[in-house]
């Protein structure tokens, strides 16, 4: 059944802006192929947004501008970038989906107000949604805020889940698992990208990608067909003699 995965990335920095959404446009070549005329070519889609990354940065500019924001700390996050990937390469209600995808995002971060761009890509091995958001609260910009720490993370994978996923009828991707198993899915689906030659690994992207995955590997590992069931650390048995000498808990004592 097909499911979906989100990823939600921190820009920091217009030049790593420029860079994400020259990337999503394909005016950086993929794979050292450079393509004069993507959209055309049905390699890329746009549901939101200019043609031309200098355009997507002047609109986050004037943004920025308009609440009053000149000159944004160099480590400020200047945009949150969304990756929403599909688990099979055709599906009919992929156009529903991106499309509610990119409203409820936008939405939840800001607001359809700062959303820069949404593009959809066609050209790799699985049909995935790129999103731009600049994470403008109130004339502020807070972008590690709107993101928030681990929990705040799992919570927004979880709405997205529920408020998206579910009324579309996409299986949910299981996101609870230990520190074994996480550091042991992510381990399998870095071998499995490399066995691929996945795009995303030679992606300018990739650093900001790799950090994400190995957050949260349990959707990505999912995604790629791999056995979480195998890769689930194993529960040690207790053999008959250690249960026959253990001191165990003993009988429950009063207390006055």
């Amino acid at each position: 059944m097909t499911s979906a995965l989100l990823l939600i990335n921190k820009i920091k920095g217009r030049d790593h802006l420029r860079n994400a959404a020259r990337h999503n446009l394909r005016e950086i070549p993929v794979n050292g192929i450079a393509v004069s005329s993507p959209e055309e070519l049905g390699a890329i889609e746009r549901i939101a947004g200019p043609r031309h990354a200098t355009e997507t940065i002047e609109i986050a500019k004037n943004l920025l501008l308009d609440a009053g924001i000149t000159r944004p700390r160099r480590d400020a996050v200047v945009a949150i970038e969304f990756v929403v990937s599909l688990s099979e390469q055709q599906w009919d209600g992929e156009p529903d989906f991106f499309v509610a995808a990119t409203d409820w995002l936008a939405k939840r971060f800001g607001g359809t107000e700062h959303l820069l761009s949404a593009v959809i890509h066609r050209d790799e091995s699985k049909p995935h949604l790129h999103v731009l958001q600049v994470p403008l609260f109130g004339g502020r910009l807070v972008g590690s805020d709107a993101i928030g720490g681990p929990d705040q993370f799992r919570e927004h994978l979880a709405a997205f889940q529920s408020e998206v996923c579910a009324p579309h009828g996409l299986a949910p991707v299981p996101s609870k698992a230990g520190p074994v198993l996480r550091q042991r899915a992510w381990r399998a689906v870095l071998e499995k990208l490399r066995e691929r030659k996945d795009p995303i690994l030679h992606s300018e992207l990739w650093p900001a990608a790799k950090l994400a995955l190995c957050r949260d590997p349990i959707g990505p590992a999912t995604l790629l067909g791999l056995d979480l069931a195998a890769l689930e650390p194993k529960k040690r048995l207790r053999s008959s003699t250690s249960i026959f000498i253990s001191k165990g808990k003993g009988p429950a004592v009063a207390r006055s």
